[in-house]
C-alpha cells in the first residue's frame, strides 16, 4: 500500500514519501460483526476452560475431604475394634483362669473325698444354695444325699 502510494505521489507531485500513517479505516459492518463474534467465541471458550478447571478443583477438594473423613471413620473403627479385642481377650483369660482354678479345686475335692460325679454335683449345688440369698425354685435332684458314698 505504501509503495503504490509513494509511486503515485512521485509521479504526480514529484515527491518522495518516506512514511504513511493511517488515521482512520472504515471497515464494513459485516467484518466488524464477524470480528466481534470471533472475540466473543474466544472469550466464551476461555471462560468455559476456567469454569472447567474450577469445577475440577472443587471436585478434587470434595473428594479429598470425603477420603479424609472415610479414613478418620476407618481409624476410629479399627481403634474401637482393637480395644474390644483387647478387652475380650483379657476377660477370656480371666474366665479361663477362674474356671481352670475351679476345675482343679473340684478335682481335688473329688479325689480327696472319693466322690463320684453325682456326689460332686450335689456338693456344688449345696454350696450354691448356701451362698445365694435369693430363693431358687428348681426341682431338687433325684437323690439329695450321697453321704453313704463318702464313708
Amino acid at each position: 500500500l505504501a509503495l503504490s502510494m509513494s509511486e503515485r505521489l512521485d509521479r504526480f507531485m514529484h515527491t518522495d514519501v518516506i512514511d504513511v500513517q493511517l488515521v482512520y479505516i472504515k471497515r464494513p459492518p459485516e467484518y466488524e460483526s464477524e470480528v466481534d463474534a470471533k472475540e466473543s467465541a474466544r472469550n466464551d471458550i476461555d471462560k468455559a476452560n476456567n469454569e472447567r478447571a474450577q469445577a475440577i478443583t472443587q471436585a478434587q477438594t470434595k473428594l479429598l475431604a470425603a477420603e479424609t473423613a472415610a479414613n478418620k471413620t476407618l481409624d476410629t473403627a479399627r481403634t474401637a475394634a482393637q480395644n474390644t479385642l483387647v478387652a475380650a481377650t483379657a476377660e477370656a483369660s480371666v474366665l479361663t483362669t477362674r474356671y481352670a482354678t475351679l476345675a482343679a479345686t473340684y478335682k481335688n475335692v473329688k479325689t480327696i473325698h472319693g466322690m463320684s460325679n453325682e456326689a460332686l454335683l450335689t456338693y456344688i449345688a449345696t454350696r450354691l444354695r448356701g451362698s445365694v440369698a435369693a430363693t431358687i425354685s428348681l426341682d431338687g435332684p433325684a437323690q439329695t444325699s450321697y453321704i453313704d458314698e463318702l464313708t
